[in-house]
């Protein structure tokens, strides 16, 4: 079980990220934020290295539909994986792939991500 919530607050634009999971030391290494750009989660057979390639994409300007877009052409794994990104912007997107663990999937809002896998139901989402 890993589910996660990234935000930004409407008020104040801080960033933020709340996850737990099964897995020993997940804090090490899903999460990845920057201050005003954004904040990112990769998760279900975690890759350390999307979330800094996440980063840098927002650094050069993409947003994090456009960002996951270039993630999913360089990653031959990426349907084994979940990952969220919500920018400095409260923009918000999430991949949830085709062989992640029942049950799993995501929503989005404005400002927000929730994503988990290995969950009991959607209802936890």
């Amino acid at each position: 079980m890993t589910y996660t919530i990234l935000g930004r607050c409407p008020r104040t634009g801080q960033l933020g990220i709340g996850i737990t999971t099964f897995s020993l030391a997940v804090g090490g290494y899903c999460p990845f934020i920057t201050s005003d750009l954004g904040v990112v989660s990769s998760q279900a057979s975690c890759d350390p290295r999307l979330g800094l390639k996440a980063i840098r994409l927002l650094e050069s300007g993409s947003t994090p539909v456009e960002a996951i877009e270039k993630l999913r052409l360089d990653g031959p794994y990426f349907e084994y994986r979940q990952v969220g990104i919500v920018d400095g912007d409260g923009l918000a997107a999430v991949h949830t792939g085709t062989q992640t663990l029942s049950w799993t999937g995501h929503v989005t809002g404005d400002g927000y991500a929730a994503f988990g896998n290995n969950l009991d139901s959607g209802k936890v989402v």
